[in-house]
């Protein structure tokens, strides 16, 4: 079908255009994790990126990715592991925030210009007030999370004197890292979040025209702001995620134009360029992680002995 399709030259040219974007994509994500873990450990963006390849190689086996937080971290030396990975789903919370705050905007359009449903003047602007509410409030939970954890800590410390105290200790530790992040910080999270998100939105929309899939820009907008938040919402393996992506895209897509082989070709191009080529990029850097290094292994496993003999002693 791909071979059928590609025959002008704006074709190969589209295509090499969202192919390329790919770029820009994984390196708005490493510019992210680079300032989320600055706080925890100074890296270069080099390294950041190889941290992100290399987390995207082992999400490919896992439900919505979780995986990737191993790849990353372990490309840390200094920094505490756990809360690195804390670190790491703030911005994925970014992500998200990004794709549902989008989505919701995109489900009202949704509602009011491509469903069958008729509403009411009132109807529609008690929706687009729900809808709006429930922004402000995602909006202030995200960038008020520092605020969220100074109230964590402090309960904590009141339940110190009733509770395991090292436990407590633990707990407080590890809510500490919202409190890194200054509302500054998380602006600039939602900002690279923003740009991420678009650039996934014009890969998709290239990739539509590339198989001729005849739809106007901001029609396609919406309906791809939807399946990327259903998307979002569905517990999926990412090996597993092609069939429930391209069903998701036809859904959706397939109600602005009845070319459903050239949306499904599209969403599976969108899921080579953005996944398995980064992961098979990361496949590589995996051995740039410590338990393949058989110096730094050797000399991990030398630590943990002392620890534990310490301990013993």
């Amino acid at each position: 079908f791909a071979i059928n399709v590609l025959k002008e030259p704006i074709d190969y040219l589209y295509l090499l255009l969202a192919t390329s974007l790919m770029a820009i994509n994984w390196g708005v994500e490493t510019l992210k994790w680079q300032l989320l873990v600055s706080k925890l450990e100074k890296i270069s963006f080099k390294r950041s990126l190889k941290a992100i390849f290399a987390g995207t190689c082992v999400s490919i086996f896992t439900p919505n990715r979780i995986g990737e937080f191993g790849g990353r971290i372990f490309y840390l030396k200094k920094a505490d592991k756990i809360q690195a990975i804390i670190a790491t789903i703030i911005g994925n919370i970014g992500q998200l925030f990004i794709t549902i705050l989008l989505g919701f905007i995109s489900f009202l359009l949704f509602l009011f210009y491509f469903s069958s449903f008729t509403f009411t003047p009132i109807e529609k602007s008690a929706l687009s007030l729900g809808v709006l509410l429930i922004i402000i409030c995602c909006v202030l939970a995200f960038m008020n999370s520092n605020k969220i954890s100074l109230g964590l800590h402090n309960t904590a410390s009141l339940l110190k004197f009733n509770t395991n105290k090292k436990w407590i200790n633990k707990w407080k530790k590890y809510i500490h890292v919202f409190s890194l992040y200054s509302t500054s910080d998380l602006g600039k999270v939602v900002l690279l979040s923003f740009v991420r998100y678009f650039v996934f939105c014009m890969q998709f929309y290239l990739l539509l025209i590339v198989f001729k899939v005849n739809v106007s820009l901001l029609p396609s907008l919406v309906m791809i702001s939807l399946s990327f938040f259903t998307l979002a919402i569905v517990p999926t393996v990412a090996l597993a995620e092609l069939g429930v992506r391209g069903s998701i895209a036809i859904y959706f897509i397939g109600l602005l134009s009845e070319n459903s082989i050239g949306i499904l070709t599209a969403s599976f191009s969108l899921w080579i360029i953005n996944l398995v080529v980064p992961a098979i990029i990361g496949s590589y850097f995996i051995y740039g992680l410590a338990f393949f290094n058989k110096k730094e292994t050797k000399n991990t496993i030398l630590s943990l002995k002392n620890r534990i003999l310490q301990k013993a002693n």
